[in-house]
């Protein structure tokens, strides 16, 4: 991949909140902190840089390319152009994809610490668990509830027995 001029990480607080919704008949749109991640913002256009998956829009619930898109426009927030190349497939997958909520919220700081632990050699793909329509993270103690929120709480594994 030829070296791009990009933009950094964000200086956003981790508590600043990404939204996704979705609308029957008039597609899906996403928000960071109020602001439109989409077709026509400046962050998807940046992502359409690293890899043109979606140009349209984003989209979540399947591991198709408009979760492929905003997984690589969600990364760019927290990390360089090179690492969201490289760990968009496992965020599109981990995350992403297990979301079938029309309405669901993140933060940053939810992002900041996957990308932590995936940094670190674990592999959130291997560590998934579904049951009814949740996802939980067993690492991370994660879960994406019906309504779509992620929770990330940095509690152990052995928490997740528990939930099970």
């Amino acid at each position: 991949m030829p070296n791009l001029e990009l933009p950094g990480p964000t200086s956003l607080p981790d508590a600043t909140v990404i939204r996704g919704r979705r609308i029957r008949g008039r597609g899906a749109t996403c928000t960071v902190g109020g602001t439109p991640v989409g077709a026509d913002g400046a962050l998807w256009q940046t992502s359409l840089c690293i890899a043109s998956y979606a140009p349209s829009g984003p989209d979540w619930g399947d591991g198709g390319p408009g979760p492929a898109q905003l997984a690589i426009a969600l990364l760019l927030l927290v990390t360089d152009s090179n690492e969201a190349e490289r760990f968009h497939p496992l965020f599109r997958d981990a995350v992403l994809a297990g979301i079938q909520a029309d309405d669901w919220t993140l933060t940053l700081g939810d992002i900041r610490r996957w990308l932590g632990l995936v940094r670190i050699g674990i592999d959130p793909s291997n560590t998934i668990r579904r049951r009814n329509d949740a996802m939980i993270l067993a690492t991370q103690s994660s879960v994406v509830d019906a309504a779509g929120t992620l929770a990330i709480c940095l509690t152990g594994p052995e928490e997740l027995s528990t939930m099970r």
